[in-house]
């Protein structure tokens, strides 16, 4: 590996946006270099086994109807190709696609597979410099090799505000973030019905609470909807502990105890589980939302509930908030109306301070409950490929609102 790359586009994190982003200026001839820390694409998707991909349709009681086409739509066609599945219809007329993160990895390396895109596996990022105006150069960390990458721009889409909070970038903090949740799948089961399981799963952790015999927290565990596959099935922990960002890592092997206290419990208490034995874990902890950086536009929680619609909108918002409070099973939805969407401005993913700077993903520039809504990955693949557009465009010296419209024509009004 050369200790000096130089680069059209640097991007921070191979997840959703990551990807889209990556594709997006591929396509508009950039070449680009992808450091992910991981050793595998997909973020959330594959790191912490979010199975479900929310925020690609309309709500609706009729159909599923895309809110984006473009690279949304095409990731989407191609894991249903690949997988056999079909978008799901859940309550109150939301539709995800069930995605096993096996095949959202497999897909995202398709996709990552283009000439012009370099992706740097195990590489996370350690320093960024910078000027009054400008990222000037990145040192990222291969084992013990150093490797300094001079980009042209650079889009965040570390979810996790790596190159902002390197150079003390102006950012947006919650006085407290979301619940965190945890992954694992058990093997060797016995059960056919997984609607019935969950409602005897539901009632018998109730009863157990009300006597005594197990922690109240226990009714943060559930069922992965259509998980149940060939005896395994896969349960999510919602963590009973408030979690900052920076946290992550260190609550890692207090997750893992705590799924092997739930193991006892499931294997001794619900029919059919008397002889299961874990399946996996997933690497990494499902943070639904920390940090996110101040950009030219705030996109505000008014903004999403009233389905707003902006002439520099570059990606459609199709997911009601969604917001987990930690400790609390029941997760509060509020709801725009059937068959709407908001716009996110381009302001959102452009930084107002450094002019090379853009970010995507769940690093938008949103508030509170803003962000419950547009961290969702069919979203996120809209901000991250719109985001590859406007660094791209800004590299060729094309004006922001031809950037604007090739996005509007490419994804959000395309048919």
């Amino acid at each position: 590996m050369k200790n000096i790359i130089d680069t059209d586009i640097f991007i921070a994190g191979a997840g959703a946006a990551g990807i889209a982003a990556a594709v997006a200026a591929s396509e508009l001839g950039m070449n680009v270099c992808v450091a992910e820390k991981n050793v595998y694409p997909g973020g959330r998707a594959t790191a912490s086994v979010v199975g479900t991909i929310c925020g690609m349709y309309l709500r609706s009681n009729h159909s599923a109807e895309y809110a984006m086409h473009g690279f949304p739509k095409n990731f989407a066609e191609r894991l249903m190709h690949l997988s056999g599945k079909k978008p799901v219809k859940f309550s109150d007329g939301l539709w995800f696609l069930s995605a096993h993160p096996n095949d959202f990895e497999k897909i995202a390396i398709e996709f990552l597979s283009h000439s012009k895109i370099k992706v740097f596996y195990n590489l996370p990022v350690i320093k960024v410099e910078a000027s009054s105006n400008k990222i000037t150069s990145i040192c990222c960390s291969y084992e013990n090799e150093k490797i300094n990458v001079i980009p042209k721009m650079v889009i965040d889409c570390s979810g996790e505000g790596i190159i902002c909070s390197m150079i003390d970038h102006e950012i947006i903090r919650d006085t407290e973030y979301q619940a965190a949740a945890i992954v694992f799948s058990l093997k060797n089961i016995f059960v056919v019905d997984e609607f019935q399981l969950s409602f005897s799963l539901l009632k018998l952790i109730t009863k157990q609470i009300d006597e005594g015999k197990v922690p109240e927290y226990f009714n943060l565990l559930s069922i992965i909807p259509h998980s149940l596959i060939e005896n395994t099935i896969q349960f999510k922990m919602g963590l009973p502990w408030k979690i900052g960002v920076e946290e992550g890592g260190s609550i890692y092997e207090r997750a893992i105890e705590l799924i092997k206290e739930l193991i006892i419990f499931i294997k001794s208490s619900i029919p059919g589980f008397e002889k299961s034995e874990l399946n996996w874990i997933a690497k990494e902890i499902g943070v639904r939302t920390g940090i996110r950086a101040k950009g030219k536009s705030i996109l505000s929680d008014a903004d999403v509930l009233s389905a707003i619609k902006t002439t520099d909108g570059i990606c459609n918002g199709a997911w009601p908030v969604e917001y987990w409070r930690t400790g609390n099973k029941r997760v509060e939805m509020t709801f725009f109306a059937e068959n709407d969407y908001y716009s996110i401005p381009a302001g959102c993913l452009e930084s107002g301070i450094k002019e090379n700077l853009f970010f995507a993903g769940k690093m938008i520039s949103a508030e509170e409950k803003a962000i419950a809504s547009a961290r969702v990955i069919g979203t996120c693949f809209g901000t991250g490929y719109a985001a590859g557009v406007l660094a791209s465009f800004k590299v060729q010296n094309k004006s922001r609102e031809d950037a604007i419209d090739f996005i509007r024509q490419k994804m959000t009004f395309s048919q």
